[in-house]
């Protein structure tokens, strides 16, 4: 049987998570990815903003699970995901999986997108961190 997770917050004020998550190697936590993004869909739970910088080291490793959340219809989330882990990104360049997204956003966004300011957030982080125009 697996050792329990202990750095998966177990509810939005689970900030012992956070620390075990801050001091556990991306190798370990890495199978969890999709359950600590979860956490970030709503950035008004504590523990949120904090696993998002936490996430924001690693954005190019685990651009599947972001782009899947971009692809998708949260609205929402997409933001979320966009400003605190692409625009806070710690990588000194964002994966071109991920540019492509973000174009797609800017150039044809969904009405959630635009109704969000999805679309926007996108064009800011495309301008952040390319020096071509749009």
């Amino acid at each position: 049987m697996d050792q329990e997770v202990l750095f998966v917050p177990k509810h939005k004020d689970d900030f012992q998570a956070v620390e075990f998550l801050r001091k556990t190697d991306f190798e370990r936590f890495k199978a969890h990815v999709n359950e600590l993004l979860s956490w970030i869909q709503d950035m008004n739970w504590p523990v949120a903003k904090e696993i998002a910088e936490i996430l924001s080291s690693y954005t190019n490793n685990i651009k599947k699970q972001i782009i899947y959340i971009i692809r998708g219809d949260d609205d929402i989330w997409k933001y979320w995901c966009i400003r605190e882990l692409l625009y806070f990104t710690k990588e000194k360049e964002l994966d071109c999986e991920i540019i492509s997204e973000l174009k797609r956003i800017v150039s044809d966004p969904t009405k959630g997108e635009v109704e969000e300011e999805v679309n926007l957030i996108a064009k800011e982080t495309l301008e952040k961190y390319q020096s071509d125009s749009l």
